[in-house]
């Protein structure tokens, strides 16, 4: 997925489960500051422990930057979760923003500072 383009494979995942909408989220690096393996692992396994406490359905993934300045970073595909539950979430695990993406499977960076 590219920010700001159509996703073939995203639009036939939200069709296939039937969900309108989706949030990339991440734990890692909070306020957009490197910090340790072992501190990120802790904070992906955190979401990962809250995702299932809400009953979301969600899918693990990697954010990849296409420039390469930054490290790859787990993160979750979160379906089912509206907008502003995606925000609290992500101002909660202390991220500088989220990717929101709508019924039209274009993924859309949204800053929540």
């Amino acid at each position: 997925m590219q920010i700001g383009r159509k996703s073939l494979s995203l639009a036939r995942l939200l069709h296939q489960t039937a969900y309108r909408s989706a949030v990339i989220l991440s734990g890692c690096n909070p306020l957009s500051e490197l910090i340790s393996d072992f501190r990120n692992q802790h904070a992906h396994e955190l979401l990962r422990l809250e995702l299932h406490r809400c009953g979301y359905f969600f899918m693990e993934g990697q954010n990849i930057d296409p420039c390469g300045d930054w490290p790859a970073e787990k993160s979750f595909l979160i379906f089912g979760i509206d907008q502003a539950c995606a925000c609290a979430l992500g101002c909660r695990f202390r991220q500088n923003a989220i990717v929101w993406i709508d019924a039209d499977a274009i993924p859309n960076l949204m800053m929540l500072r």
